[in-house]
C-alpha cells in the first residue's frame, strides 16, 4: 500500500523509492518476515547438505543464498536475523555438510574441490558480514 505521494524530484536510488513507496511500519514488519525467511531457508538448507554426493553441494548453495537475503533484514540497531543465519550457516558448512564438514566427510572428494567451496564460502561469509556492518553503520548515522 502506498502511502505517500510520489516526488516530484525523484533521486534515482532504489532506497529513496522504496521508503517513499511504503510507510515506516510496513518496512520494518518486511525487514523482519525477510529475515525470518533466511532462517527457515538456512535451517532448511541443512538438509540436502547432509546426503552425500550433489545434494550436499545444492545445500550449500542454498546456505550462501539464506546468508545474502539476511544482509536485507538489516536495520537500525538490530541484525539478529543476519547473525542467527550466519551460526547455522557456518555450522551446516563446517558439521553438517557432508562434501565440507570438517570430521567424517566424504573422503573421494579431492583436496582441492573442498578447497575451492571453503573458499567460496569463506569469501560469501565476508562479503556478507562486511556488507551488514556497512549497512548497520550507515543506519545508526542516518
Amino acid at each position: 500500500m502506498v502511502c505517500c505521494q510520489l516526488r516530484t524530484t525523484y533521486q534515482g536510488s532504489a532506497k529513496t523509492w522504496f521508503n517513499c513507496a511504503f510507510s515506516g511500519a510496513s518496512v520494518i514488519e518486511m525487514k523482519n518476515a525477510i529475515g525470518w525467511v533466511a532462517i527457515l531457508l538456512s535451517i532448511f538448507s541443512l538438509a540436502p547438505s547432509i546426503v552425500p554426493g550433489a545434494m550436499s553441494l545444492i545445500g550449500l548453495l542454498i546456505s550462501i543464498f539464506s546468508l545474502v537475503l539476511s544482509v536485507f533484514s538489516v536495520e537500525k540497531e538490530k541484525r539478529k536475523h543476519f547473525m542467527v543465519t550466519l551460526v547455522i550457516v557456518i555450522f551446516g558448512i563446517l558439521v553438517a555438510n557432508d562434501t565440507l564438514r570438517l570430521l567424517g566427510a566424504i573422503p573421494r572428494v579431492p583436496m582441492s574441490f573442498k578447497l575451492s567451496a571453503y573458499g567460496v564460502s569463506f569469501l560469501s561469509v565476508v562479503v556478507c558480514i562486511f556488507w551488514t556492518n556497512k549497512l548497520f553503520n550507515r543506519e545508526l548515522n542516518t
